[in-house]
């Protein structure tokens, strides 16, 4: 989600959510408290309006959605599979589609992650780097297509699993507007293109839980090889360390911690380098604020599930940065962020919650809405 102007409405996302918290949810009534939990063939299902204002969107309204089932042969701690999905529409004829399910097929529990976004979209690129200044015409509007796959299935130990992945991204540039960097073709990508990359991946997943696990750890690795002869006009290579790890030092309070790093080798195309920012990492930058072939952030939340009712909260603090290499990563650019989040579980059997954040960084802040944690 993009950054929001108005911190003031958290307070409508707040309202909203609650309202759709008993408006949608199965049959609209309170079901998770009497769902007993050796009940397999349980489906939750969330449905929820949202709205916010950008100066780049105005004001936009939109649905999503969240969906719990159990795919997976194990009969005890099975993880559980889920399919989120959203859509807005804006008063200035911008809109964005999301899809995304997360699915443990059968006794190896066999892991299969997908995303398929498709957006017209103002996007803002401001250059290269970790300290490029902002102008007025950092504009330009794009017709975004992504679809990303990965399969990964259980080798040796059941935490351990490694698989292919498959990702391709269509950008037509559909009005350059003012933009110097892209009207005078003086980046990678400034007409748009097409990237087409195949990987591998191997994680180790020693979590409790998928949803909202409270010991344990995530550890995933991918490496992405985009080729001319696979259909990409850029050949580049994208390497990506995911590293979480999850500990409960008070009843079901959490403390979770994430690093991560992206490296790029050769010439990306602009749109496709790291971005800083956005509603998962580095809360409170526009996405693609800061950018290169280099990202790296650490971030850490302390989430308390259950505060009253079925609202949460959480408090989270990190930082990061993005750089040409790793070898000219420098300190001085480090970028803060910091801020609180609302949590409201609306599936206690899956620990699925609806989430807001209010992300602070260094001048600038946003407001993020969306399903299931963050990381």
């Amino acid at each position: 989600m993009r950054n929001l102007s108005f911190n003031a409405l958290l307070l409508v996302l707040l309202i909203l959510t609650l309202a759709s918290g008993s408006a949608f949810s199965q049959s609209g009534k309170d079901s998770t408290s009497k769902i007993k939990k050796d009940d397999p063939d349980k489906v939750s299902l969330m449905v929820y309006p949202f709205a916010f204002y950008s100066p780049e969107t105005e004001f936009a309204f939109g649905l999503g959605g969240v969906i719990g089932f159990n795919l997976s042969s194990k009969k005890q701690n099975p993880k559980l599979s889920s399919v989120t999905g959203s859509g807005y529409y804006t008063t200035n004829s911008q809109y964005s589609f999301t899809f995304t399910p997360e699915l443990y097929i059968g006794q190896k529990e066999t892991r299969v992650w997908g995303k398929i976004a498709y957006d017209k979209a103002i996007d803002k690129y401001y250059g290269t780097g970790n300290n490029v200044s902002e102008f007025d015409s950092a504009d330009y509007l794009q017709n975004n297509f992504t679809i990303s796959a990965l399969v990964q299935t259980r080798v040796f130990d059941d935490r351990l699993k490694v698989g292919a992945s498959f990702e391709r991204r269509d950008l037509k540039m559909k009005d350059k507007q003012k933009n110097p960097f892209l009207t005078e073709n003086l980046v990678t990508g400034s007409n748009g293109g097409a990237t087409q990359g195949i990987g591998i991946t191997a994680s180790w997943d020693s979590r409790d839980d998928v949803n909202f696990p409270s010991t344990g750890g995530f550890y995933e690795f991918f490496s992405t090889y985009f080729f001319k002869k696979l259909g990409s006009d850029f050949e580049y290579t994208k390497y990506s360390f995911d590293l979480r790890r999850f500990m409960n030092p008070v009843k079901d309070h959490v403390i979770a911690t994430q690093a991560y790093l992206l490296m790029e080798t050769k010439t990306p195309p602009f749109y496709d380098l790291g971005l800083l920012g956005g509603d998962t990492k580095m809360r409170g930058y526009y996405t693609g604020r800061f950018r290169d072939r280099v990202y790296y952030t650490l971030q850490a939340e302390y989430r308390i599930p259950k505060i009253f009712w079925r609202l949460g909260m959480i408090a989270f603090a990190g930082m990061g940065d993005v750089a040409p290499s790793v070898n000219k990563i420098t300190i001085s650019t480090v970028k803060p962020t910091y801020g609180l989040g609302l949590r409201f579980r609306f599936d206690e059997l899956a620990k699925l919650d609806l989430r807001m954040d209010i992300g602070i960084g260094k001048g600038t802040t946003g407001v993020y809405f969306g399903a299931k944690q963050t990381f």
